[in-house]
């Protein structure tokens, strides 16, 4: 018999620690656990089949990253299937049937008699739209070619103590003998304040045609601080070429025009296309007789071409090459720059008012009505006792869009009496007493406006007080 081992640290040779062993005292029985049927066949096959899945996905992911970044063009069928959906043949391109004849094409506003509850869907013509890149024009380069000669390129000095300030635009020539006009801030640097002299150690460098080996020196001959332009002048013996104008008025909203200036120091010309994007309009106040026909005036044209510094000075042309604007930079020195391009037939007008005053600073006050040439009088009824008041004023005979007046709700046929309660004796006297405020004050009108009965007839008056803040002419 078997010696009994009572050391329980002890196990007999080559016995596993996991099996169970049992002992009496006088023989020793060994029992070993067996594996269940889950812990040997199940647990096995779902983790060996979830290690396929994880590596198909692997792969999947793989060839669809390899396919996107680095060559769309490998051909993997699975993953082309996933990626590009079934297309469904379109209805102006049917797919043929076995004996390759197209269907019967059936009308769309009658039903299929043996689906009586088919939709019959009617579909319109795709049109085609092909993009082709710009190319100029040869009307467009011969409108550069005629208005081109007769840009000038100017530079404004200003020398204080070491610093030397360079101002550089473009120039109109107006006349073969040497006028020219200018945005009025291209030379505002050089020039004396409210004046047309220059400040001590400034100049007006002038180049035409390019040739910039001859240089002209510009004096300047008249300023417009309201509207932003002034008009040089240079002496040469040599014929200039002066622009040929257009007509502004006539432009329209989406005409094609070109941006044309001389460039800068760098470069011999500048030019950019586009359209007539806007037509601002406005009405000026003004006398105006019963029977005439007011026009509203219009004061600023807005463009699509690119306008920038180089623009500044520089011309809107129509696709003729007549000038139709004038480009001027208005906040120079500003963080928020903008461009204003004045109307040709606006320049012609300034020019020819500096014959008569060569600087104008003046900004006019503007109600934006036109008023009656005759004078009105009213018989206001009076009290018992009192005799029957008469009151002159003017009648409106328009009032502009938009204007400060139409704003505050004065209307056509109002007989305006007095202005601050300051009353006037004609039409030119109601203009002088107008004038006299600036813009941006606030006036009071005094004003009676008709009541008519159903015939039209005038039956009585009644009094208001409408208050108007001024605004400027432009």
């Amino acid at each position: 018999m078997e010696k009994i081992n009572n050391d329980k640290n002890s196990h007999p040779k080559g016995v596993d620690h996991n099996q169970n062993i049992r002992s009496n005292g006088f023989y020793t029985e060994t029992i070993i656990n067996k594996k269940g049927f889950m812990s040997r066949f199940v647990v096995p096959f779902f983790v060996t089949l979830l290690c396929i899945v994880l590596s198909v996905c692997i792969i999947i992911i793989t060839m669809i990253l390899v396919k996107r970044y680095h060559n769309p063009d490998l051909k993997f069928p699975i993953i082309d299937l996933l990626e590009e959906p079934k297309i469904s043949p379109s209805p102006s391109s049917p797919i043929l049937n076995g004996n390759n004849k197209p269907p019967e094409e059936k009308d769309p506003d009658v039903k299929d008699p043996e689906d009586p509850e088919s939709v019959i869907t009617k579909y319109k013509d795709v049109v085609r739209i092909e993009v082709l890149p710009f190319e100029a024009s040869p009307g467009i380069i011969s409108a550069i070619e005629n208005i081109m000669p007769s840009i000038a390129y100017i530079r404004c000095i200003y020398v204080e103590e070491q610093t030397t300030i360079i101002r550089e635009a473009s120039a109109l020539i107006i006349s073969e003998d040497g006028y020219m006009i200018t945005s009025q801030s291209a030379i505002e640097g050089v020039c004396e304040e409210n004046r047309t002299n220059f400040r001590e150690n400034s100049q007006i460098e002038v180049y035409v045609n390019f040739d910039f080996n001859k240089k002209y020196y510009a004096r300047l001959e008249g300023r417009d601080l309201v509207n932003g332009i002034a008009l040089l002048k240079i002496d040469t013996k040599s014929v200039l070429n002066y622009a040929e104008y257009g007509d502004s008025d006539k432009l329209v909203i989406g005409e094609s025009v070109l941006a044309v200036a001389s460039g800068n120091s760098q470069s011999k010309g500048y030019v950019s296309a586009g359209i007539v994007s806007k037509l601002s309009h406005t009405f000026n106040d003004i006398i105006l007789t019963s029977n005439e026909t007011p026009e509203e005036i219009l004061y600023n044209i807005g463009v699509t071409a690119h306008q920038n510094m180089q623009t500044d000075g520089g011309v809107i042309t129509d696709l003729k090459g007549q000038v139709v604007g004038l480009s001027i930079y208005s906040c120079f020195g500003s963080d928020d720059p903008s461009f204003r391009i004045l109307p040709i037939n606006k320049v012609t007008e300034i020019i020819e008012n500096f014959e008569i005053e060569s600087l104008n600073n003046k900004f006019k006050a503007n109600l934006s009505i036109g008023i009656d040439r005759e004078i009105q009088e009213l018989n206001i009824q009076a009290e018992e006792g009192e005799e029957q008041e008469v009151i002159k004023g003017v009648r409106v005979l328009h009032v502009g869009y938009a204007g400060p007046a139409f704003n505050k709700g004065l209307a056509k046929d109002d007989i305006i009496v007095s202005i601050n309660d300051i009353s006037f004796e004609s039409p030119e006297g109601f203009m002088d007493l107008k004038n006299s405020y600036e813009p941006g004050d606030i006036v009071s009108l005094t004003v009676y406006r008709p009541e008519e009965d159903d015939d039209g007839i005038i039956e009585s008056y009644t009094v208001q007080i409408i208050e108007i803040a001024l605004d400027k002419e432009k």
